[in-house]
């Protein structure tokens, strides 16, 4: 079995198929490191599984594996199948229309990771949205607003403030160890459905802490993803996601719902008067490269 620094699973369901190429035109981009892509898909009628085979091959790439759920299950057994196929000591996921930020995001912060004294980590991202065929950064709130407990590496405020006032990271920009993630999606697979990243809400329960990798890692597409879209039904599915995690974790011995009220106030307030937000910084000669790459990949191989 090859060895790979990263495994990075693209998780799809009814896939743009252009923004899946420039997600995985990133991917492709990356330098310094041993990459291997996983395409994870949930049941979609189409899944461009032929198109992609014939396009790692002109592309001479060869470390890819294409898993499909033959029926669609939700993203956490989505998540949960393209594990299986992964060969990498860390897993980063994504979807199509977000990209990887720059060319040697994994490398600089896996050697991070692995430096460090954490299982995962959590970073920065650039928040955008296409309108009339243009690339547009937009700033949003960060997630999470509160980092300066992880900057001082004070591991009980980390978990208090993850886990009692909800300040968690933005599951897109995260990074962790193979093994430790396939556990806890074990773990939550029959209870959640949607919202793969309340696997981080568990780890932390277990006081599994993450790091902080200072950087923007991804550019995040706004407004159209199940956690940024403004849908009632989604609101309401991932609420249940939500209240399935904190059964998870009562049953392992953390009622969250027992806070202290002072304290979740004064985050409340800190959120809405001094917000954190997103930063509105990136590369466009990379996304230039991104687009450009993808674009050249869809005209060059037409009808295939």
């Amino acid at each position: 079995m090859k060895e790979y620094d990263v495994s990075v699973v693209v998780l799809t369901y009814h896939p743009d198929k252009q923004k899946l190429m420039q997600t995985l035109a990133s991917m492709i981009m990356q330098k310094d490191i041993k990459l291997q892509i996983v395409v994870s898909d949930d049941g979609s009628p189409v899944d461009y599984f032929d198109f992609l085979e014939f396009w790692f091959k002109e592309i001479g790439f060869e470390d890819y594996k294409m898993v499909k759920n033959l029926q669609n299950a939700g993203t956490v057994k989505n998540v949960r199948n393209g594990l299986s196929a992964c060969d990498g000591q860390y897993v980063k996921l994504i979807s199509p229309g977000d990209f990887l930020a720059y060319e040697t995001v994994l490398s600089q912060w896996i050697m991070f990771l692995r430096n460090s004294d954490s299982k995962w980590s959590f970073a920065d991202a650039m928040y955008y949205y296409v309108e009339d065929g243009v690339f547009t950064p937009t700033k949003s709130v960060a997630n999470p607003q509160v980092i300066s407990c992880y900057q001082k590496k004070n591991p009980g405020k980390c978990r208090k403030n993850y886990l009692f006032n909800s300040d968690i990271c933005l599951g897109a920009a995260t990074l962790c160890e193979r093994d430790v993630l396939t556990e806890y999606i074990e773990l939550i697979h029959e209870k959640v459905v949607f919202a793969e990243d309340n696997a981080y809400r568990v780890m932390v329960r277990d006081d599994i802490i993450p790091e902080y990798f200072e950087k923007n890692v991804i550019c995040y597409e706004f407004g159209l993803g199940i956690s940024t879209a403004k849908n009632d039904k989604w609101k309401e599915l991932l609420g249940r996601d939500w209240e399935a995690t904190i059964s998870i974790m009562k049953e392992r011995g953390t009622d969250v719902r027992k806070n202290n009220k002072l304290s979740k106030v004064m985050y409340r307030i800190k959120k809405k008067y001094f917000t954190r937000k997103t930063s509105l910084t990136y590369d466009k000669d990379y996304i230039d490269k991104i687009y450009d790459m993808s674009g050249k990949l869809e005209v060059n191989n037409a009808g295939n």
